[in-house]
């Protein structure tokens, strides 16, 4: 008789046993498979969550003594020790995990077309567009209107209005207005007075600080009436003002005009109106602007063997009494015509920010930038300083780019470099390019891997960037970069879960706790929950293995006891005790392998409904819905279960191997006894 003959002829035990070890089976393979999930979820959340802590930006004023001058300057309210401690709780890496240094340079890259505020309806700020609001114009004085000349000052001034004839080089997001307010900077009295500014001439003037003054006349018209700056029409003002409208005059304000929309009235004062279809630009000379021994500095501080009035061309106003073209041609106009290729490449240069962890910023920690096509940095990006880049979508799109294309960096310094970078107000933006300077070391070529997205594209908050802004991994940078600990460059990454330790840790050396602003993202008032999910899972497991060891017992009690009497049968009909346990061990097998089968079936098709039925279950317990971030954290935990069905499989081949070893190690154990004890008791 076969074994599967001598199964069936006990169908109902046959059956009983099978629900029984299915059930078992089941049981443990589903607690597996929720056990693994949750492991693999914990480890997932645990990563992906990143907490920063950034340094505040608060600074004091700082009086020191330098050759008999004194001489005052910011400093970070932050004390040398104080940071000293801070690395120190970064090296030993139980509440600070690591410090990230972002690094910053300069470099053209013709492939980009530059975007300014200008073009972006209802933000316009002129001073985050400074790198490209130089501009080459042909110019008619129409006015003088103010000569400044101090007795003592090296700085000769003077102001006149300005209609603009020609544009050689202005940035395509300005538009050209009837009206230049001109501003006029000379070295000396003597340079002032060989411009004979008159009344009528012609000039061509290199200018710089390039403000449309229509249009910020009607952002702020916009921004009153809250409506769109395309909705302000100028032609609505009406210089008819009634009594009560007379009386908002003041020392400081005296009332001109209004513009009225809907029930909104805005007053204005004389500098309003006169801003309608205008513009205003700086121009200064440059070149001669510094002592004749003063040297140029590099980004790390050494000379550059260079003076520093030699890094700018020798341009800045000419009268023109000829032909643009005939005086381009000419001899006077060669260094003009280098301006002007100076421009075109300010137009194209971007500011390139380099880092070892893009979550550690404080924008795209707290989703204000995010990657919207392609792929973040990996790892292996970081390490190995790969030659890729992510670049915002405003200039992706102003530039015609997208996600595999690749870009050329020509990394650059421009003229005195540290003299912006030092200043507390200073915000990321590309350096003025130097024509005279050039670009340093050799073009390199990233390829974009990824369009990032700003909430916000001209904020003006300490920790933002603007939309000229590529990203790169810190490896791929050169060694000549600016880098400091201060707004956007610098970010501790803290331990999930330790920003009370750090604060703690930081008030008991006697520091206050807020010089660091720390952001989790929810991460402390969801981690309750993700715990008591992961030890939710362990006692599921451990309740399915000790009903996986019970259902055993009862296996053999019941099942595998009940072959004593064929085991004895054929022991005493001459059968060698391996050839008798070996049939006996194939008739309790054989449900095994039924019951496990079914077991992994159920316990697949269960398992995921299982882990989110868990998974709410303690979340609704621990009471996730207490702040806005810990109901962020709680979805994105729900998106982030990771579904582990091979665990469910492996779980019923160790039950499967479990069974069968234990079964064949009971039955070489009953064949040690005598036949006839075995046929009596069977």
């Amino acid at each position: 008789m076969t074994p599967l003959k001598q199964l069936f002829r006990q169908p109902v035990r046959l059956l009983a046993i099978i629900l029984l070890v299915g059930m078992a089976s089941a049981f443990i393979c589903l607690s597996a498979g929720v056990f693994s999930s949750a492991k693999a979820t914990l480890a997932q959340i645990e990563e992906r969550y990143v907490t920063i802590g950034i340094p505040t930006t608060e600074t004091e004023g700082v009086t020191t003594e330098y050759n008999g001058l004194t001489l005052h300057h910011e400093e970070s309210i932050i004390s040398q020790d104080m940071w000293a401690y801070m690395d120190q709780l970064a090296a030993d890496g139980r509440i600070i995990k690591g410090a990230y240094q972002q690094k910053y340079i300069s470099a053209y890259c013709p492939s980009i077309q530059t975007v300014t505020s200008g073009n972006e309806d209802g933000t316009y700020a002129p001073s985050l567009d400074t790198p490209y609001g130089r501009a080459i114009l042909v110019v008619r004085i129409t006015s003088v209107d103010e000569i400044n000349l101090p007795e003592f000052a090296e700085i000769a001034s003077v102001s006149v209005t300005a209609s603009i004839e020609n544009v050689i080089k202005l940035h395509q997001d300005y538009a050209v207005r009837s009206t230049l307010y001109l501003t006029i900077g000379c070295n000396s009295r003597e340079e002032l007075d060989a411009l004979d500014i008159q009344v009528g001439r012609r000039y061509l003037v290199y200018g710089s600080e390039y403000i449309d003054r229509d249009l910020e006349l009607r952002t702020t018209l916009a921004e009153s009436h809250r409506c769109s700056v395309e909705d302000i029409d100028l032609s609505r003002i009406s210089y008819d003002l009634t009594a009560d409208e007379k009386k908002t005059a003041s020392q400081d304000f005296i009332p001109v005009a209004k513009y009225s929309s809907g029930e909104k009235t805005s007053i204005l004062g004389q500098n309003m109106v006169d801003a309608i279809d205008s513009c205003a630009m700086t121009v200064t000379h440059w070149h001669g602007l510094y002592p004749e021994t003063q040297p140029d500095y590099a980004i790390d501080g050494s000379e550059t063997g260079v003076l520093l009035n030699d890094q700018y061309l020798d341009v800045y106003m000419t009268p023109l009494e000829t032909g643009l073209d005939v005086f381009l041609s000419s001899n006077a106009g060669i260094e003009w015509r280098s301006a002007a290729q100076e421009l075109d490449t300010q137009y194209h240069t971007v500011s390139v920010i380099g880092t070892d962890l893009l979550e550690s910023m404080y924008c795209f920690h707290q989703k204000d930038s995010f990657v919207t096509e392609g792929r973040s940095f990996g790892a292996d990006d970081y390490k190995n300083g790969s030659n890729v880049c992510l670049i915002s979508e405003t200039t992706a799109i102003a530039s015609g780019l997208g996600t595999g294309d690749c870009i050329d960096l020509s990394f650059y310094w421009g003229p005195n470099p540290l003299a912006d970078l030092s200043a507390p107000e200073w915000k990321v933006q590309p350096q003025l390019f130097s024509q005279k300077i050039g670009v340093s070391g050799d073009t390199k070529t990233y390829q974009i891997i990824g369009i990032y997205r700003q909430s916000d594209l001209w904020d003006t908050a300490d920790y933002r960037f603007l939309p000229n802004t590529i990203f790169v991994p810190n490896a791929s940078l050169p060694e000549n970069c600016y880098s400091s600990r201060n707004g956007v460059f610098f970010t501790y990454v803290l331990q999930n879960g330790k920003v009370s330790a750090l604060q703690d840790a930081l008030e008991s050396h006697g520091y206050p706790a807020n010089i660091l602003f720390c952001f989790d993202n929810g991460y402390t008032e969801i981690a309750e929950t993700l715990h008591g999910f992961y030890s939710s899972a362990q006692q599921l497991l451990f309740a399915a293995c000790t009903t996986a060891g019970a259902a055993l017992f009862v296996f053999l009690a019941l099942f595998v006891n009940r072959q004593r009497r064929t085991l004895g049968l054929m022991l005493s009909l001459g059968s060698g005790k391996r050839t008798a346990v070996m049939f006996s061990w194939e008739i309790a097998a054989i449900p095994i392998i039924l019951a496990t089968i079914a077991g992994i079936i159920a316990g697949i098709l269960t398992m995921n409904a299982t882990t989110l039925s868990l998974f709410s279950s303690v979340s609704e317990v621990l009471n996730t819905s207490l702040s806005g971030a810990a109901t962020i954290g709680y979805n994105d935990m729900i998106t982030e279960v990771v579904s582990m069905p091979i665990a469910v499989i492996v779980a019923g081949i160790l039950q499967l191997i479990v069974y069968i070893v234990a079964t064949y190690l009971h039955l070489q154990r009953l064949a040690q006894r005598s036949p006839l004890e075995l046929v009596r008791k069977g």
